[in-house]
């Protein structure tokens, strides 16, 4: 099996050396980790996903027919999101001896919408998570963030080809110019 971000194989290495699900990690309190997934780069880097939004104060103010009810339930949603935004924040994830992360988690919404009516409320919203270490995605976004892992990839792989050409056309040489050696030495004999 091989990686396939747009449904094209994008590179020749498989598929369980790009991403682990669930990973177990452990903190350096001794707290038990459990990111969603875990994105494998190369050189050993990791990107670490979240993917535990709580969407129930959306959900209620999209459903909720009075103004000022909406609004409550909008400003609890965007409450929600700063929450979990401390939450990843806390966790560390970047200092873990285990994972090699940048110095930031995403915190992916699975639903644009949610996402967008947040900005709306809290229009520094993406700031107060960058302050905090937290990008947080979207499906469009993580997308593109993939696609661009997929195009890493596919870079490292035929770096480490080039190199391996190389080396195996420098040795192809060392035996060309021996034969071309032992060759004169028998024209000489």
């Amino acid at each position: 099996r091989y990686i396939s971000v747009t449904g094209v194989q994008t590179c020749a290495l498989p598929i369980w050396t790009h991403y682990q699900v669930q990973a177990q990690l452990e903190g350096d309190d001794q707290e038990a980790l459990r990111p969603d997934v875990i994105v494998n780069l190369p050189d050993g880097k990791h990107l670490v996903i979240d993917a535990k939004a709580n969407l129930k104060s959306y959900n209620f103010a999209v459903t909720a027919e009075d103004k000022q009810v909406r609004r409550q339930y909008m400003e609890a949603h965007v409450s929600d999101i700063l929450a979990r935004v401390r939450e990843l924040q806390r966790k560390h994830y970047d200092k873990l001896k285990s994972v090699k992360s940048p110095d930031f988690v995403l915190m992916y919404i699975p639903f644009e919408q949610a996402y967008m009516a947040a900005l709306e409320v809290r229009p520094t919203l993406v700031e107060d998570a960058i302050r905090q270490k937290v990008a947080i995605v979207t499906n469009s976004t993580l997308l593109a963030t993939l696609r661009t892992v997929s195009y890493v990839w596919t870079l490292d792989l035929q770096q480490r080809n080039a190199e391996l050409i190389a080396k195996q056309g420098g040795k192809m040489l060392d035996k060309i110019i021996n034969f071309a050696e032992d060759l004169e030495k028998v024209r000489k004999a």
